[in-house]
């Protein structure tokens, strides 16, 4: 007979730092949240009730709830790395635009940053190939509506950043754009 789990709220996570130095962030926790099935934990704990294995019969009960809490677990990983949208940029005069990104890994790789345009962030084949083209061994692996889902809950209140085209004075941002450039030149017996 399939087992009902109804309790109480219980907190099983939060997001953070833990104690063993690693971080929880809260785009997994909701990833965990959507992805649970009751219909799997149920199926689970059906199984190992009707095992013939002799483990699996001196199994108590909060243990045969353990295996199965195991065994219905559906996160899986779509990407090896963590790409963050630090800001949108956008030119007014040649109406282009990009969203800036910078790259964590997991090991201890350097962070990388670079651009992608709307269509790359829209399509999970594009993100797919511009990743790989911007970060070495960067790969993602999830799905067009894993990616919407990503990219909703990170492009939300991103901040813009307007390029300016001209040096001088700028009324609108009320400072002086400038650009220097620096030659050196190196004169005989220095």
């Amino acid at each position: 007979m399939p087992c009902s789990l109804v309790s109480f709220w219980k907190r099983v996570a939060t997001s953070g730092p833990t104690v063993d130095g690693r971080v929880i962030l809260p785009q997994e926790l909701r990833e965990i949240a959507e992805t649970y099935s009751t219909a799997k934990f149920n199926r689970a704990m059906q199984d190992i009730e009707d095992s013939e294995d002799q483990d699996e019969q001196l199994l108590n009960q909060a243990a045969m709830r353990e295996k199965a809490l195991l065994q219905s677990g559906s996160v899986v990983e779509i990407a090896n790395c963590y790409p963050q949208a630090l800001y949108y940029q956008r030119n007014e005069v040649t109406d282009e635009s990009w969203y800036y990104v910078r790259v964590d890994f997991p090991h201890d790789g350097d962070s990388v940053k670079n651009t992608f345009t709307s269509g790359q962030l829209t399509a999970a084949s594009e993100f797919k190939r511009r990743l790989l083209g911007m970060a070495a061994g960067a790969m993602y692996t999830g799905s067009g509506q894993q990616l919407d889902k990503i990219m909703k809950d990170q492009l939300y209140g991103l901040k813009t950043v307007s390029t300016i085209d001209f040096i001088g004075y700028s009324k609108e941002h009320g400072a002086y754009h400038v650009h220097l450039e620096l030659q050196f030149v190196r004169y005989p017996g220095w």
